[in-house]
């Protein structure tokens, strides 16, 4: 199979025939069952049906491993990323006695699918040996489909194919590395940051005359364009960039920003005439209707979203003219990934560009970064210390609540593994609590009050960064109470995701950093993670005064003295 057809498979709608055809010439040994096993133990709220479609074989390090291949259809109006504990539980007792699983996931009418390797965590003991870790699965997507770009999967693939009947399950799980993907977009990012910062340090109009001589401003005016094009290039994924004049949001060019460019006559002039315009006068103006007009007279939404995101730093850039290949060949890197505003958990990775890459993008360009105390924290240390702060706040609240009116007594050692199991398996264990409660109203009573606890809880970051901890906190309070929701009411068809969000952040989220660069990306990524769930643009909430740039050690070291 040669690197067209594998693009032409990954760019089209789903079909099982194709998709057997395809696993049958990328690996030697495949075993496809000539009628699908269907899967009788499925929760029929998320999957309208699934089914076994073979297994591979694969050696690894001369023992012989299995990959069990399933189809899961969707049942209607499931959202893969917002319904991922539902689909990570969806077939975990069909891979018990397997060493990895290929799942697709599709729904008919979708013209996007999902392509997911789940595996078992493997690691060392404390004697450095090497183990099997039996703990939650991780999941590693691919997001394909018509319109999505699948450079990623196909060059990855196509390695596969290449190796013929020498394919490991090393192979396979090198072609799911999210940390290649990771390294690899950032060392190319890193270079275009570095061709806009030395083209306007080599031009005296823009060094001397715009900039002062200060390269320090240049490289943060680079970081901001940069950050900005980023931004945008989520917001067309959802399309909502050049939506026509009379339809819906979502019907916008999800190639905006490149098709604008390509169609500019003076490209040189592309971030005087057309970026400053978009940025300063159009997304951070309101306009009637969100109507703008580009070009022949042609009207197109796009929407005001404020914020603070695109407030004007300094008119004189606008002035800035650039070689037209800078941006050419930005927007060719770009559009060669696949951009997802949902923000990954220890234990589902999806194989694309998200929000906290650009987190580890600050973290990686910040000067001087180690004498100014900045590391990047590893997702499971963050997952781990905010399930923990969770756990430890919510089982306070609950001893220093009196819980006898409900005819609750419950001791502190079974109140923990209560909360523990809420927080970190998202499960809430009636049997347990039940036989310390008079009856099952009060049962879910005690419940409710934890809602009323994540209500009032208030997190503060010191030394915010790029917002690890406080997104962390954001996503771990964000799906305790989703689950409560689901608890009471059965399911999650009037759980307001966007509100709820908007509400955290709002009512319990504040942070501090000495580096404006680390608010400005901290703040993006509370946008991003509203407006993944809405389907209209919505003006962003102002985080001026929820996120702020200054020294927490200062501001202590004042209050200390008495100043």
């Amino acid at each position: 199979m040669k690197k067209q057809q594998i693009q032409d498979l990954f760019n089209q709608r789903y079909n099982q025939a194709t998709w057997k055809q395809f696993l049958g010439q990328a690996f030697a040994n495949v075993q496809l069952l000539s009628t699908p096993e269907n899967l009788t133990v499925i929760d029929h709220h998320v999957a309208a049906n699934a089914q076994k479609l073979g297994y591979i074989s694969l050696d690894e390090n001369g023992i012989e491993r299995q990959i069990a291949v399933y189809e899961v259809t969707l049942a209607d109006g499931i959202i893969l990323e917002r319904n991922r504990v539902g689909l990570r539980n969806l077939l975990r007792k069909y891979w018990k006695n397997i060493d990895a699983a290929f799942i697709v996931y599709h729904h008919p009418e979708s013209v996007n699918w999902r392509f997911t390797y789940v595996s078992e965590l493997t690691g060392y003991d404390a004697e450095g040996e090497f183990i099997q870790i039996k703990t939650e699965p991780k999941r590693y997507t691919y997001i394909l489909g018509e319109g999505e770009s699948t450079r990623t999967a196909v060059e990855r693939f196509e390695r596969i194919i290449n190796k013929g009947n020498k394919v490991s399950l090393d192979d396979v799980k090198e072609a799911f590395s999210v940390e290649k993907l990771s390294k690899t977009f950032f060392d190319e990012y890193k270079k275009h940051y570095d061709g806009f910062c030395k083209y306007m340090v080599s031009q005296p109009g823009i060094s001397q005359t715009i900039f002062k001589g200060d390269e320090k401003a240049i490289r943060d005016f680079s970081k901001k364009l940069l950050g900005r094009i980023v931004f945008l290039y989520f917001i067309q994924k959802k399309g909502w960039l050049g939506v026509p004049e009379n339809e819906d949001w979502g019907k916008g060019d999800h190639h905006f920003l490149t098709n604008q460019f390509q169609n500019f006559t003076h490209k040189e002039l592309f971030y005087q005439d057309f970026l400053s315009v978009l940025f300063f006068d159009t997304l951070n103006a309101k306009r009637p209707d969100d109507l703008i007009e580009l070009g022949e007279n042609k009207l197109c939404r796009i929407p005001y979203l404020n914020g603070g995101l695109f407030e004007e730093d300094n008119p004189k850039y606008r002035s800035l003219i650039f070689d037209d290949h800078l941006f050419a060949n930005l927007f060719n890197f770009f559009d060669q990934y696949n951009f997802t505003i949902y923000e990954d958990d220890p234990y589902d990775h999806t194989i694309a560009v998200d929000p906290e890459m650009l987190g580890h993008i600050f973290e990686n360009l910040l000067e001087d970064n180690k004498d100014k105390g900045a590391y990047y924290t590893p997702k499971e240390i963050v997952h781990y210390m905010c399930q923990e702060s969770l756990i430890e706040y919510l089982n306070t609240y609950c001893l220093n609540y009196d819980f006898s009116d409900l005819g609750i007594t419950l001791i502190e050692e079974t109140q923990k593994e209560l909360i523990t199991q809420f927080i970190k398996k998202k499960e809430i264990n009636l049997d347990i609590l039940e036989k310390s409660s008079k009856s099952k109203e009060s049962s879910k009573s005690w419940f409710r009050h934890l809602n009323i606890a994540l209500d009032n809880v208030k997190i503060c970051d010191p030394a915010i960064g790029s917002g690890a901890f406080t997104m962390g906190l954001l996503h771990e309070i964000f799906t305790a109470k989703q689950t409560l929701h689901t608890f009471e009411f059965g399911n999650t068809t009037n759980f307001n995701a966007s509100d709820v969000k908007l509400n955290i952040i709002q009512n319990s989220i504040y942070g501090v950093d000495i580096e404006r660069g680390a608010v400005d990306i901290a703040r993006l990524r509370f946008w991003l993670s509203l407006i993944v769930d809405e389907p209209e643009p919505k003006a962003l909430p102002n985080l001026d005064y929820k996120i702020v740039v200054g020294s927490s050690l200062v501001m202590i070291l004042l209050i200390l003295i008495g100043k």
